[in-house]
C-alpha cells in the first residue's frame, strides 16, 4: 500500500497544540533568515566579488540558505517527534517522477498567468537572451529555486498540514496552511492584498496537490518551477523580489498593478487570482476526497 504523509505523520509524538506549531515554524525560519543574513553580510565584507544585496549572485545565496530551516526541522522531526524524515512526505516511491511532474504543473499554472498578463496588454516580452552563459545561470538558479521551494514546502505542506490534520480536518488544516504560506510573504517588498490572497491560493492549490498525492514531491516541483519561470526565465519579479540579470528572457509589465501585478511580479494580479481559483477548483474536483 502506497505512504500517505498524513498516516505516517499521525505515527509520531507531535504536538496538537496548533499555536505552538506555527510559533515553531516561525522560529525556524526567522533563525534561518537571521543566520543567512550574517553569511552574507560577510561575505559582503569581505568585498572579494566586489557584490551588492542585489546581485544575482547573493540571491542565489539566499534561495540556497533556505535549506537551513529544513535541517533544523529535519532534526526536530526525527529526535523530538520520534519518526523518521521521510514521513514529511519524502517518500522514495516514485520520488522523481512526481518531482518531475510538479515541475510540468507548474510551468503550466504561471505559463497560463503570463499568456493571459500579455493578452490584456497589461505585458510584452522585451527581450530574448538564449545564450551559452544565460543557459548556465539558468541551470544553476533551477538548483537554487528548488532548494528554497522544497525548503518552504517541507515546512508548509510537509509538516505543518499534516500536524494540524493530527488534531483538526482537512479543511481546518488546509486553511491554516495555506494562510501561514500567505502571511509569511506579508513583509515582502510592494506586497498588497491580491498579493497575499493569491499567495494563499497557491498555498490552497499546492495543499490540495499534497492531499492527492500523499507525498510532497509533487508540491516541492510545483513551486519550484512556478518562482524559476518568473525568475529565471521570464526576468519578472519573484513575490516582489529584484529581477533577476541573467534571465532567458525579459517580460515587462505594465499598467494598472491590479492587473499586471505591478513590482510585486505577476502573483499580485488578479489574473493569477482568477487562474489559481480555477486550478484549485478542478483540483479540489479531482481529488474526490473527505476532508473532514
Amino acid at each position: 500500500m502506497r505512504e500517505s504523509i498524513f498516516e505516517e505523520t499521525a505515527k509520531g509524538k507531535v504536538s496538537r497544540h496548533v499555536l505552538l506549531t506555527i510559533l515553531l515554524a516561525l522560529i525556524l525560519l526567522f533563525t534561518a533568515d537571521f543566520l543567512t543574513y550574517i553569511i552574507i553580510e560577510l561575505i559582503i565584507s569581505l568585498d572579494f566579488w566586489k557584490l551588492e544585496w542585489d546581485s544575482d549572485i547573493v540571491q542565489l545565496i539566499i534561495l540556497l540558505a533556505t535549506s537551513i530551516s529544513t535541517v533544523m526541522l529535519f532534526m526536530w522531526v526525527k529526535f523530538k517527534e520520534k519518526r523518521p524524515i521521510s514521513s514529511l512526505g519524502l517518500f522514495k516511491e516514485g520520488a522523481l517522477t512526481e518531482l518531475s511532474r510538479g515541475w510540468l504543473v507548474g510551468s503550466v499554472l504561471f505559463g497560463a498567468c503570463l499568456i493571459l498578463t500579455i493578452i490584456s496588454g497589461s505585458g510584452v516580452i522585451e527581450t530574448v537572451r538564449f545564450t551559452a552563459d544565460k543557459l548556465i545561470w539558468f541551470l544553476i538558479f533551477a538548483v537554487g529555486w528548488q532548494v528554497q521551494s522544497a525548503s518552504v514546502e517541507i515546512l508548509c505542506r510537509g509538516w505543518l498540514l499534516p500536524v494540524s490534520a493530527t488534531k483538526y480536518s482537512k479543511i481546518v488544516s488546509v486553511s491554516i496552511s495555506s494562510i501561514f504560506f500567505g502571511l509569511l510573504h506579508s513583509a515582502n517588498n510592494h506586497v498588497s492584498l491580491i498579493s497575499i490572497f493569491n499567495l494563499c491560493l497557491f498555498g490552497l492549490f499546492l495543499s490540495l496537490y499534497v492531499i492527492l498525492k500523499g507525498n510532497i514531491w509533487g508540491a516541492c516541483g510545483i513551486h519550484g518551477a512556478w518562482n524559476c519561470v518568473q525568475g529565471s526565465v521570464f526576468g519578472i519579479e519573484v513575490s516582489g523580489e529584484p529581477m533577476l540579470s541573467n534571465s532567458l528572457v525579459h517580460v515587462k509589465t505594465y499598467g494598472a498593478d491590479w492587473i499586471s501585478g505591478g513590482k510585486f511580479g505577476v502573483e499580485g494580479s488578479m489574473i493569477t487570482s482568477i487562474v489559481l481559483i480555477v486550478a484549485c477548483y478542478w483540483l479540489y474536483q479531482k481529488s474526490n476526497f473527505p476532508y473532514d
